[in-house]
């Protein structure tokens, strides 16, 4: 196992250690089976889901998700993405670089986040091909990867970004004003979101909003067209040619990322069964109606 200084992670549990890469410190968070699970064949027993968070958040974030697919029986590593979390830019001596804030922008380029990915699993030593399951800008990435032909059980996109460079800084500008410099700043920003009423999510977003870099929100939207691969269908093709490819939205009217025209270009081109839509979820569904995001995922983890 290449994870190392594993430890208890508060609020979520779970377990996390880093993992240790050419350029980079990964922080990663680890859910195994519950003993329930475990007693039984559930649906996920022997399998491995790699959740890649979207920008501006954090590993930290996926303790919902995350409990309940342990329930089912899966092993679930949440990855603190490039300038987020825990992770840390490594120097030429190996150590993290003192000021994270000082790395050149072209590092949050989509092209060095599909090497990190493609390392980062590689060097967990999993036992079995992962799914990807990827937020927003971890969606990108999950793709990105799909596309080059990693091993991957399967890839589930999560919002995909579908954005112009204009909407990216305007992005990036809404994502560093959420930002704060201590939790208990973090915390009454937290308190005044509607969507947040767990204690725990509440905790989770806090700490994640204290450890976001915003020199890598600035570089990441900076390089939007990098995302463009989310336009190319031969990319999407590719991905899908690898591997079982799934698509769940959120409602364009509640602010998914994923406008009527992206949605019809989807559905041509991964099949309209493969592209879920959940009516009057946000760009995060996963957080505005947990209980049907979880449905969807788990109908995707079966779909071929």
């Amino acid at each position: 196992m290449a994870i190392v200084n594993r430890r208890i992670d508060q609020p979520t549990g779970a377990l996390r250690g880093e993992l240790v890469l050419a350029t980079i410190q990964l922080s990663v968070l680890r859910w195994d089976p519950t003993p329930a699970a475990e007693s039984g064949r559930r649906a996920g027993e022997g399998r491995h889901i790699l959740y890649l968070h979207g920008l501006g958040s954090g590993g930290v974030t996926a303790w919902r998700l995350a409990e309940a697919l342990a329930a089912d029986g899966w092993h679930v590593d949440a990855l603190d993405m490039p300038g987020h979390g825990g992770s840390r830019w490594l120097g030429a001596d190996g150590r993290p670089l003192p000021d994270q804030e000082a790395v050149e922008a072209n590092l949050y380029g989509l092209d060095s986040m599909v090497g990190i990915l493609r390392e980062a699993i590689q060097r967990l030593e999993l036992p079995v091909a992962p799914a990807l399951v990827g937020h927003s800008w971890g969606a990108a990435g999950a793709l990105a990867v799909a596309a080059t032909g990693m091993p991957v059980e399967r890839t589930v996109l999560v919002d995909p970004p579908f954005a112009s460079p204009v909407q990216a800084l305007r992005l990036a500008d809404e994502i560093q004003a959420e930002l704060r410099p201590d939790l208990d700043s973090a915390l009454a920003e937290v308190r005044t979101w509607p969507e947040y009423r767990d204690e725990r999510d509440i905790q989770s977003r806090a700490i994640a909003l204290t450890q976001v870099s915003p020199h890598a929100v600035q570089a990441i939207c900076q390089n939007v067209r990098s995302w463009s691969v989310l336009d190319e269908a031969e990319t999407w093709r590719q991905a899908r040619e690898q591997s079982p490819l799934e698509v769940i939205t959120g409602d364009a009217a509640a602010g998914s990322m994923v406008g009527p025209a992206d949605l019809e270009r989807l559905r041509r081109l991964l099949g309209s069964e493969h592209v879920t839509v959940l009516p009057g979820a946000t760009h995060s569904p996963h957080r505005s109606d947990f209980e049907s995001f979880l449905a969807a995922l788990r109908r995707a983890f079966v779909a071929a």
